[in-house]
């Protein structure tokens, strides 16, 4: 791992975004693009998006593994290579892991949902991936086997096992660091990820898919507090453009702001139809990661 950055380093916009380098070496190409996978695969970043999981797509491609490379093999490949969607069996480890522990010894309090009839479904909605729905449904209805508990799940219209190692995650990661889970995929091989929590998520990190957070679904209640009234900076960087003004109707999806951060553009989208209520920005401001920049009206009832 060669990286330049250490806890309370400031990462700043005007250079390249790269912000750490896993390199590998082997007696030869082969092994050296094994070790690289391997090591990528054990990658645990969390918080701002990687492209490890792509490298590790990229890593399988025959080009790759034969030498046969330039600098135009990405744009010729397209989106022949990416990396691939986050399985749903991730939603239910996060909603294992959000369980945590029982509060006490009553079996009535026991997270894997006790009953004298036989373990109950615990039900959650939960806010991630669009790709996976968000009802999530697990029980502890069969024996753990030695890496801990096995659960049944249910993710919108799939459904399957997993077992978990039990160990609940810490409140951050630089202070206990990840812990494991083990999910027992579809085609019954297992497969290593690991999962954290912060105060507000979980995060999974599959070496296939990367780091996929999970949090608990905001009320209709919450969602009309301001869920969809503002835009907020996805990250730090310069307003380099401002599309609107207080006043302006704005469409689902219409670009009202364009930022620069680490040498890429990123158009800021409107959330849903509206108008403009508040412009907090001008172009040139610098801004945070956060920060509001627009906010629309409320939507009449």
């Amino acid at each position: 791992m060669d990286s330049g950055i250490e806890r309370g380093t400031v990462v700043g916009t005007d250079y390249d975004p790269m912000l750490a380098k896993v390199v590998a070496r082997g007696e030869d190409r082969d092994e050296a693009l094994e070790r690289l996978r391997r090591a990528l695969g054990g990658l645990v970043v969390a918080g701002p998006t990687t492209n490890a999981a792509y490298l590790r797509a990229l890593l399988a491609r025959d080009e790759v593994r034969s030498g046969d490379v330039d600098t135009g093999l990405i744009e010729r490949l397209g989106d022949e290579v990416a990396a691939p969607e986050p399985p749903p069996e991730l939603a239910a480890l996060a909603l294992v892991t959000m369980l945590g522990e029982p509060a006490d010894d009553d079996p009535w309090s026991d997270r894997r949902g006790w009953r004298m009839q036989g373990p109950a479904w615990i039900r959650r909605t939960l806010d991630g991936p669009p790709s996976i729905a968000d009802q999530v449904a697990v029980r502890s209805a069969l024996e753990g086997g030695p890496s801990g508990a096995a659960w049944e799940w249910q993710v919108g219209e799939s459904s399957g096992v997993l077992t978990y190692d039990g160990t609940h995650p810490g409140p951050a990661p630089h202070v206990d660091g990840p812990k494991s889970a083990d999910i027992e995929r579809f085609s019954a091989r297992q497969h290593r990820v690991s999962v954290y929590a912060d105060e507000e998520a979980v995060w999974v990190v599959d070496p296939d898919v990367g780091p996929v957070r999970f949090a608990p679904a905001a009320t209709d209640s919450d969602a009309a507090a301001g869920g969809e009234a503002s835009l907020e900076a996805p990250m730090p960087g310069t307003v380099v453009q401002l599309r609107v003004e207080p006043g302006a109707v704005v469409t689902a999806g219409e670009t009202l702001v364009v930022m620069e951060s680490m040498k890429m553009e990123i158009s800021i989208q409107a959330p849903r139809d509206g108008t403009v209520e508040t412009v907090l920005v001008a172009a040139g401001d610098q801004v945070d990661r956060g920060a509001i920049l627009i906010e629309l009206a409320e939507e009449d009832a």
